[in-house]
């Protein structure tokens, strides 16, 4: 009954868990647009349409971050139907242990009931038995008075209304013999016992049915159980829809957004930073080595400052945060382990961004193909490449490596990667250059970028 309890309550609150549910859906919603672009802005038209550009990013990272809560509820929506279909099959497996109970109960009572008739026919057959015996003894008594010449004696014994009575009348006359007293004794000792067994097994029978009353309501009470649970499925495959609805509805709305944000920066002819990181995969990817060694913490697996992740062949790459490609290879095949084509990067990008007041590098490597070239401006989520196995590399992957350059403005930076010419900028491959060792320029952890973790699926 608690574990009954505890599902109704679980259902009577499912509704107040999503608030986005109740007809409070969240909207991507923003002020009337100041922003004018035209071929000729003033200066006051600009800060009009970057303070609206700032607020549409806010927007989208909210938005961003509302995705990932939707997702995380519609996982959760998953797991409760998968816990609760688990419970209805602990229920059915319990309904069928119950049932099998009934049956044997059942059988046992139409045992008993076979006992009871069977003790009432031994009793009414020794009650037959005694009765014989009554008469025969009155006659064989009448038969040995027969001499007396009055006829009171024979009328005394025979008017006995039971044995007991007969008993008692004959032996008050010291005229019943000493077997006649052994079976009368035996007969009735043993009517007395099978009284007994006729009580017990009916004291048995109803036992029995109470036991099966019982099994009955345990029945009752988890088929009752058990319908609850499909009411909760139900209810949670109603909420996974609703979510599935407004996280499309949502998309769409992101889409339309970007695209705003995307105008207002080609109007501009200006950069922005990016409030944050943006996953480089947005489909199904696996996180198949460490950042700083390949193995956590294994120093003997080799240094290795960025994050693999793994993904289908071909997948797209998107630029994790507004920027600037500094630096592009292209023409490397399906690579293999050892290969030095594009110094083992195979088919990579460099881009600088900016995050916040932070500049940092960023380099995609081992690349199917390149869809940018050196100088161009990127967007955060512009397709930028497409993932591959090019270089030194096992299977199709994009390692990312993310480089702290410094703050301050980007075009700097950018002129100052232009001197040094490196893919790695001015950093050696070894552990000391990590931020853990040094300050910037260094080597960020990319798993905590982004958020991730070795040997997990997003």
């Amino acid at each position: 009954m608690k574990k009954l309890l505890s599902v109704l309550l679980t259902l009577a609150m499912i509704v107040g868990c999503f608030p986005w549910l109740n007809n409070e859906t969240f909207r991507i919603k923003a002020e009337d647009n100041p922003c004018v672009i035209s071929d000729n802005m003033t200066d006051e038209q600009k800060d009009a349409c970057k303070l609206y550009r700032q607020e549409l990013a806010q927007q989208l990272e909210d938005s961003e971050q509302y995705i990932r809560d939707i997702n995380a509820n519609i996982s959760e929506m998953k797991a409760n139907i998968a816990a609760q279909g688990q419970k209805i099959n602990e229920i059915n497996e319990k309904i069928r242990t119950v049932e099998n109970q009934i049956s044997i109960v059942e059988e046992n009572v139409k045992v008993t009931e076979n006992n009871i008739v069977v003790v009432e026919e031994k009793i009414a057959e020794r009650e037959q038995k005694i009765e014989d015996m009554n008469n025969k003894i009155k006659e064989r008594m009448a038969a040995e008075q027969s001499n007396v010449s009055s006829n009171n004696y024979i009328k005394f014994i025979m008017g006995a209304t039971s044995f007991v009575d007969l008993f008692r009348r004959i032996s008050a006359l010291n005229e019943i013999t000493g077997y006649d007293k052994q079976k009368i004794d035996e007969m009735e000792a043993e009517k007395v016992l099978l009284e007994q067994d006729k009580v017990e097994l009916e004291n048995q029978k109803i036992e029995l049915e109470k036991q099966k009353a019982d099994l009955e309501r345990t029945k009752d009470d988890l088929e009752t159980l058990k319908e609850r649970c499909q009411e909760l499925i139900d209810e949670y495959r109603r909420k996974q829809a609703a979510l599935a609805t407004e996280l499309e509805n949502v998309k769409l709305e992101m889409s339309e957004l970007k695209n705003s944000i995307k105008n207002i920066d080609q109007a501009l002819s200006d950069f922005y930073a990016s409030n944050g990181f943006y996953f480089p995969i947005h489909n199904s990817f696996y996180i198949s080595s460490s950042c700083y060694y390949y193995e956590p913490g294994d120093s003997y697996s080799g240094f290795h400052p960025a994050a693999d992740m793994a993904a289908n062949y071909g997948s797209n790459v998107y630029a994790v945060a507004n920027g600037i490609v500094v630096a592009t290879n292209t023409g490397c095949p399906y690579g293999y382990l050892g290969s030095y084509c594009g110094y083992g990067f195979g088919n990579y990008i460099c881009y600088i961004v900016q995050v916040g007041d932070m500049v940092y590098e960023i380099i995609n490597a081992h690349l199917s193909s390149v869809n940018v070239s050196v100088g161009d401006r990127v967007y955060q989520g512009d397709v930028i490449g497409n993932l591959g196995s090019s270089g030194s590399s096992t299977g199709p992957h994009l390692h990312v490596e993310v480089i702290r350059m410094g703050s301050g403005w980007i075009g700097d930076f950018v002129e100052d990667y232009a001197n040094v010419g490196r893919v790695y900028y001015t950093l050696g491959r070894n552990i000391y250059s990590a931020c853990t060792y040094r300050g910037a320029p260094c080597y960020e952890n990319a798993l905590n970028i982004f958020g991730v973790k070795y040997g997990y699926w997003y």
